[in-house]
């Protein structure tokens, strides 16, 4: 018995995948807010016995599904399925640790002045070789450069 939902965004950030209506303005202050700690750090006051933490961060923009295995809402095992959740990933193994990479569907939404905040990446050799869904080239990848 599997229940399935659309869910229009996918945002994934290391291992986890957080499920959401990504609403763009949210999404600008998130990351200005995470590049904020990785310039400024975390209050190491309170965190002296723990090693720094570095995050590599891919989002990408699009539908997905969620798939419910099993009738119990509180303990069935549910995966996240799609091609935005798929190039998120991919995208979130390219960067490199406190770097923010983000999918031309989420940069082409951005705000014109937002949009400024990020520098398409230029891939050496075969590093990227994905290609878009609508239009088969080379799906761009941008970082944000703080």
């Amino acid at each position: 018995n599997q229940d399935l939902h659309h869910i229009p965004t996918i945002l994934n950030i290391g291992h986890m995948a957080m499920v959401q209506e990504m609403i763009l303005i949210q999404f600008q202050h998130q990351w200005q807010h995470l590049w904020h700690i990785h310039i400024n750090g975390l209050d190491h006051h309170h965190l002296k016995d723990y090693p720094d933490l570095m995050v590599k961060i891919g989002v990408d923009f699009g539908q997905n599904i969620v798939v419910r295995y099993g009738a119990d809402e509180q303990h069935s095992h549910v995966d996240l399925m799609g091609p935005a959740m798929n190039i998120a990933a991919k995208i979130q193994s390219m960067a490199k640790p406190n770097q923010i990479l983000i999918g031309s569907d989420v940069c082409n939404r951005l705000h014109p002045n937002s949009q400024k905040d990020f520098n398409q990446i230029i891939w050496q050799n075969d590093e990227w070789n994905y290609r878009s869904r609508h239009t088969g080239e080379i799906y761009q990848v941008f970082e944000f450069k703080g």
